[in-house]
């Protein structure tokens, strides 16, 4: 607890500004863009990913909230996801409907990168472990209304140089595009997708697959076909179950809404539990902190809850602002992760700009 509190005075001190109206430690724009991505950088800071003007961006930012480095090819693009593997950090993301691989050293200097083209436009990549030294690249469309355009997934396995060592897509012929992916310690994998469902509208499922690639097995998740449905984040959880979060729509006067969800799946495909969060949202993220408790990040206004991962009880919710309506107000969070000192990291964009934002896990909000 001392720790935390050392942590957190030394992050109060170096923001710009008071933040007594708003319920954070510290936050930091970076330019204009956004932040898709963030993780901890051992106790020595934080690394985050996303796009600034209009090119791929990353940047280590020190204890005192300093630019240690930053990265940024001459090429148009974004970041959307990053992991840290021993001196270096490999990121993915997307250029131009090509699946975009970079690694890049602590001083930000690039080790290597690649883009790789596909049978469709790629607009995000997800990374995760897929053995000793190497990372399964999951590449898909971020559309959120189906086109009549080619829809597929891309994977893609690279090693810690940014080296391909295999790749292969699959073109289904309808709607498909994926949210995250994340890996357990049997070797499987889970991704957070979207399909076409009955009568056109997009339906939320998760699918898991062997080491080989090869499907398991697929879950349906709050789908109506008369309302559209998505999944986005997804997570191993420390008990063996996989968290997933995503949006479903419901019906109002003027049309229809979206209400963020979270639920847990079993490693056999089986429900079980879910729930309904915040309204005139999304649920874009989860992180299981060491105690078991899930926070869901809702990308509107950059509203977390807290729940009991073993159970779905929602216990808590923390406000990133004093005032903020998110259907209306720009500020957004696209992912979430645990900091150096405990603290809750959040990557995403407010007032057009690549925005980090750092809040404490205890401070609750009122209902």
């Amino acid at each position: 607890m001392q720790r935390f509190l050392l942590f957190t005075l030394t992050f109060i001190a170096a923001a710009a500004c008071s933040r007594t109206e708003d319920n954070i430690l510290w936050d930091k724009s970076l330019g204009a863009g956004e932040a898709f991505c963030v993780a901890a950088a051992g106790d020595t800071g934080i690394i985050c990913g996303g796009t600034i003007a209009g090119k791929p961006y990353i940047a280590f930012l020190d204890k005192k909230l300093s630019k240690r480095f930053e990265y940024s090819p001459d090429i148009n693009g974004t970041i959307t996801s990053l992991v840290t593997s021993g001196d270096r950090i490999m990121a993915g993301g997307s250029s131009e409907g090509m699946m975009f691989i970079a690694v890049v050293d602590f001083f930000g200097n690039s080790l290597g990168d690649t883009l790789i083209q596909f049978g469709f436009n790629v607009g995000r990549t997800s990374l995760c472990p897929a053995g000793s030294d190497s990372f399964i690249a999951l590449g898909s469309s971020t559309d959120d209304t189906i086109r009549a355009v080619p829809y597929g997934l891309a994977f893609t396995e690279v090693n810690i140089e940014g080296e391909v060592l295999k790749s292969y897509d699959t073109i289904p012929g309808s709607f498909i595009k994926a949210g995250n992916i994340c890996s357990d310690n049997s070797g499987n994998y889970y991704i957070a997708l979207s399909r076409i469902g009955p009568g056109g509208k997009i339906k939320a499922t998760v699918a898991s697959f062997d080491h080989m690639l090869r499907k398991l097995w697929e879950t349906e998740l709050y789908n109506n076909p008369g309302f559209g449905a998505s999944s986005l984040g997804i997570a191993a959880g420390k008990s063996g179950d996989i968290f997933v979060t995503g949006y479903t729509e419901f019906s109002v006067n003027n049309g229809t809404d979206r209400n963020a969800f979270a639920a847990a799946v079993g490693k056999n495909g089986q429900i079980n539990w879910k729930r309904y969060l915040e309204y005139s949202n999304s649920a874009s993220s989860q992180f299981e902190d060491a105690s078991g408790t899930l926070y869901v990040l809702n990308s509107g206004c950059i509203i977390l809850n807290s729940l009991n991962a073993g159970d779905g009880t929602v216990t808590g919710i923390l406000r990133t602002f004093a005032a903020c309506n998110p259907s209306k107000d720009k500020a957004r969070g696209n992912a979430v992760t645990g900091g150096p000192a405990g603290e809750l990291l959040v990557a995403g964009s407010r007032n057009g700009n690549f925005y980090i934002v750092a809040k404490s896990p205890d401070d609750l909000s009122p209902v």
